[in-house]
């Protein structure tokens, strides 16, 4: 969608109406104001795609709930990461 809408955008930005459709002589200058709402879009598009990717990756992440069963589980899994450590640890000694 960002793809088409860029490409519709250049296309709006280059292409030049003409007084006479067939002298291709004959172009008309684009209006100030159209110039730039199209560089504007041009520019805010893409960097509003890549920020609502951005906002939708960090609403995921913030929005997970712990159930019991895995702190409980998580909790266990460090007792037994703790003791596999001292084990190691007095066997080096």
């Amino acid at each position: 969608m960002t793809v088409a809408s860029v490409y519709l955008l250049f296309a709006l930005l280059f292409a030049t109406p003409r007084s006479q459709p067939t002298l291709p002589t004959t172009a008309l200058p684009k209006p100030t104001p159209l110039l730039v709402t199209l560089i504007v879009c041009l520019v805010l598009h893409p960097i509003a795609l890549v920020a609502g990717v951005a906002w939708k990756r960090t609403r995921e992440r913030e929005g997970r709930i712990r159930l019991e069963d895995e702190v409980e589980r998580a909790e266990e899994e460090e007792r037994e990461a703790e003791v596999e450590a001292a084990v190691a640890a007095r066997s080096r000694s």
